[in-house]
């Protein structure tokens, strides 16, 4: 509880090499958000990712991607992002399949990222493979498919696929329809704070 203390440990560590450290003093910064700390936290991150750490990579590159705490850099988040995915973490190939479905609309390049992410059970990606699968993005339309892929999401924690999942209960949309199971999947991902899910339970 206290940070300065905190800080001034994990800045001795990683002037000692020590990545995690990096790691966690960026994380510490980014969640004071005090004026200036993304921007600090970022420096930390970009130096974890300098001496390999995926987690680091991935931090630096959201980051940047998003413009969190510093000016939108496309192409410095994507080649962050893609150092930490060329060593499987899973959480950046969900972000680069999610930048290539929205912004790219490369639909086989995101179906490739987030079907990597799934087989190391990153549960967000199973959400977002199953919109895929909806949808038709780069794959063919199977409602099927894509229930099974957001009841897996949903059952390992992931809010977005208890919300799908739910969706599809209450429409019956690859799957028989079940008012009340959709209840209770909307009710589990408004407690993990979906927003949509909250919106939605108002109006049931």
């Amino acid at each position: 509880t206290d940070a300065v203390r905190a800080l001034d440990l994990y800045e001795k560590a990683a002037a000692a090499g020590d990545v995690i450290a990096m790691r966690q003093g960026g994380l510490l910064y980014s969640n004071r958000k005090e004026p200036g700390d993304m921007a600090r936290a970022i420096s930390w991150f970009e130096r974890g990712a300098k001496l390999g750490d995926a987690a680091s990579a991935y931090l630096a590159g959201e980051s940047y991607l998003l413009g969190k705490g510093a000016a939108r850099d496309t192409a410095k988040g994507l080649d962050y992002l893609n150092q930490a995915a060329s060593k499987d973490y899973p959480a950046a190939l969900d972000r680069l399949g999610d930048y290539h479905y929205r912004e790219t609309k490369d639909y086989a390049q995101a179906l490739s990222h987030f079907d990597r992410a799934r087989r190391l059970d990153w549960a967000p990606s199973f959400g977002n493979l199953g919109v895929l699968y909806v949808n038709g993005s780069g794959v063919t339309s199977d409602p099927v498919a894509a229930v099974a892929l957001f009841r897996q999401g949903a059952e390992k924690g992931d809010p977005s696929s208890m919300f799908y999942y739910a969706q599809c209960l209450e429409g019956g949309v690859g799957v028989d329809s079940d008012s009340t199971e959709a209840r209770k999947w909307y009710e589990q991902a408004a407690a993990k704070g979906d927003p949509r899910a909250t919106d939605k339970l108002r109006k049931l």
